[in-house]
């Protein structure tokens, strides 16, 4: 088989919710959890729980957590309401869960896009995996082990905001003195940045272009929160079509991301594709800013692949630097998942 078409990420549809799948990889894959018997889209009743995650995952949205840590958050409270008394019950609860939980799509601003939200709870489950497996053979005993989990689940879950610090420790420099900076929206990672450089003392002019959002995920709305939560000290919002326009004067480019694909490539707001593409034909420098538990294992080849109307993929050659957790890294010296 070819093996461009061995690595293609293909948007499987797994009845009640979506999943990126890796198609036939060498060396083998995890599987991604699927929907239980009997589990339907929008049906919270079958999970363990089932309100108490929906709410949880509202709650912690409503406290400006990432959708990745609110679908965590969400999920540990399933583990921690289950019943099970084995590995096998246990894994059937989360799974419900997730099938539950992804597909009531609870409505969010800005919009929770199901590829993140996936992705998430595919991340959920193999922790789960893993933690469990780690614990059971040092506890020896289930409902030691499954409180461990719950106990680990709810450390990770709070890894969010210390990520974004670390992110704007490594990454404020880039933003000079009077240089000119366009973003699309609002991404807590590059506001963690901006809000960092302001607070060292340097003037710098934001730009801020919706990528297509509307209401809470506006350019406005954007424009409004970072100036009035992050502390940038001149902010202008800027109308999709003139990106182009506005690029000469742009010093830097800066946006968030959905996920870092192990190329190096982001998927992220719907128009960073195109803002890098402009950017690259100006000569102007592409910065992303994403938390570490964004990066994934997958491979997308074409905009085909990222199978979301508000996300595009950026590739690896368009980007300059990623401003992560773990440091600052060129697209191709990418770590691995295991080694952030």
């Amino acid at each position: 088989m070819d093996p461009r078409r061995r690595a293609r990420v293909r948007l499987a549809r797994t009845g009640a919710f979506q999943v990126w799948a890796l198609a036939e990889q060498s060396g083998g894959s995890r599987r991604a959890p699927q929907p239980a018997a009997g589990a339907h889209a929008g049906a919270m009743d079958g999970a363990p729980g089932g309100d108490a995650v929906l709410e949880e995952f509202r709650r912690a949205l409503d406290e400006d957590d990432a959708v990745h840590m609110a679908a965590m958050r969400a999920l540990n409270v399933a583990v921690d309401r289950s019943t099970a008394r084995t590995w096998m019950q246990l894994e059937k609860d989360v799974s419900e869960a997730i099938a539950s939980l992804t597909g009531a799509r609870p409505p969010a601003a800005p919009p929770v896009h199901a590829l993140s939200l996936s992705l998430s709870c595919s991340s959920y489950f193999r922790y789960v995996s893993r933690a469990f497996s780690t614990s059971a053979a040092e506890a020896g005993d289930f409902s030691t082990a499954k409180g461990d989990v719950v106990r680990k689940g709810a450390a990770f879950a709070g890894a969010s905001a210390r990520a974004r610090r670390r992110i704007a420790d490594a990454a404020h420099g880039f933003v000079r003195d009077g240089c000119v900076v366009l973003t699309l929206g609002r991404s807590r990672a590059v506001a963690a940045v901006l809000a960092r450089a302001a607070a060292e003392g340097r003037r710098f002019e934001v730009l801020v272009a919706g990528g297509g959002g509307e209401g809470a995920g506006s350019a406005a709305a954007a424009a409004a929160a970072l100036a009035r939560d992050d502390g940038v000290p001149s902010v202008a919002e800027l109308p999709d079509a003139g990106v182009a326009k506005a690029m000469a004067r742009v010093d830097l480019c800066l946006a968030g991301a959905e996920l870092v694909a192990e190329s190096g490539g982001v998927v992220a707001r719907l128009g960073t594709f195109q803002m890098a593409l402009l950017a690259a034909a100006h000569g102007k420098p592409v910065y992303v800013a994403a938390e570490s538990y964004k990066f994934a294992r997958v491979f997308p080849l074409t905009q085909d692949d990222v199978g979301d109307d508000g996300l595009d993929h950026t590739p690896s050659r368009l980007v300059s630097l990623l401003f992560t957790d773990g440091g600052v890294f060129s697209p191709g010296s990418c770590p691995s998942l295991d080694g952030l």
